[in-house]
């Protein structure tokens, strides 16, 4: 494969940028995900960066659950904040409104 010997050449396979590239680097040995080598990659070399990436993951998934937990309280406080202030002001303007009635306003 011709592309995989020009390491400025733009791939489409999303393995080849950002953590992903970093993750495979480590588990291949190589600079890019997208060498040609053929080297086997055994499960032996692999299990510490699986590891890795399963407690990065739970991690992310709890902090995750925590955000939308939070989330979800203040909305329905500001919510509930919101509510109480328009039937405030609306009892406000009642309250304005009769009373330029009484007096003739």
């Amino acid at each position: 494969m011709p592309f995989c010997r020009d390491r400025g050449a733009i791939s489409r396979n999303p393995a080849s940028s950002g953590p992903a590239r970093l993750w495979s680097s480590k588990i291949l040995g190589s600079r890019s995900a997208t060498s040609c080598n053929r080297k086997r990659i055994k499960l032996r070399s692999c299990r510490p960066f699986i590891i890795e990436v399963l407690i990065a993951t739970a991690l992310g998934l709890a902090v995750g659950i925590i955000a939308v937990v939070f989330y979800n309280y203040f909305q329905s406080r500001v919510e509930r904040i919101d509510a109480a202030l328009r039937i405030g002001s609306s009892r406000v303007l009642e309250a304005l409104t009769a009373g330029r009635r009484v007096h003739g306003a």
